[in-house]
């Protein structure tokens, strides 16, 4: 359900007439992917199902409930359910986009994660192995991304320069070293692991799990 509002960005890339509005079309098609991408991500993250997700798309795309009241993306005079609504005369900016689902993430009303500590107090507890391992291998990729080993801590990372250790692109997402989602401690019980892994229900959750 996301694919119609990147479509409605990768129109205007084929509908234009210069290499300036190319440029610029590509730049908002750019974003606009990033930021779907992102949200879809933390969205899913949080929660042991999908948990309304192809609400929020359809919301988005109608221009219902928006935080922001950004108007419809949709080219036609119905919504998914034919029932007539407004539709969009021009597209919003992308940048008008992702404030729409930045509020949909940190909204009250909607999913509720303001900040770094709310999402690791919502995501740490979930099997997320179990849920979507899809999502499981892009957060990995995500937390990997130009980090390095703590030589204080070496099970923690550290944010490294720019470019040094690069994990969120083509090349690396399809390269045999991430093609899989392992388990660090395994997923039946074994000597030499802390019970606690097993007894609080552990093993599927992110902080066990590596690429």
């Amino acid at each position: 359900l996301a694919v119609p509002i990147l479509s409605r960005f990768w129109s205007n890339v084929e509908d234009a007439t210069s290499s300036q509005t190319v440029d610029m079309a590509l730049r908002e098609f750019e974003t606009i992917v990033k930021g779907v991408t992102a949200f879809a991500v933390l969205y899913r993250a949080v929660s042991p199902t999908t948990d309304g997700i192809d609400k929020v798309w359809r919301e988005l795309l109608t221009g219902i409930s928006s935080p922001t009241n950004l108007g419809p993306l949709q080219r036609s005079n119905f919504d998914f359910l034919g029932v007539e609504v407004k539709k969009s005369t021009t597209l919003p900016k992308a940048s008008d986009v992702l404030k729409d689902l930045y509020l949909r993430l940190t909204d009250s009303n909607h999913r509720n994660i303001s900040n770094r500590s709310d999402f690791v107090s919502k995501a740490r507890d979930i099997s997320i192995y179990k849920v979507s391992q899809p999502v499981a291998r892009f957060l990995l990729f995500a937390a990997m991304h130009d980090n390095i080993h703590d030589p204080n801590d070496p099970a923690c990372l550290l944010k490294g320069i720019n470019g040094c250790h690069s994990t969120i692109n083509l090349k690396t997402w399809v390269s045999e070293e991430g093609l899989s989602v392992e388990h660090v401690a395994p997923q039946t019980r074994s000597l030499g692991w802390d019970s606690a892994i097993y007894q609080d229900l552990l093993i599927d959750t992110l902080g066990n799990l590596t690429l």
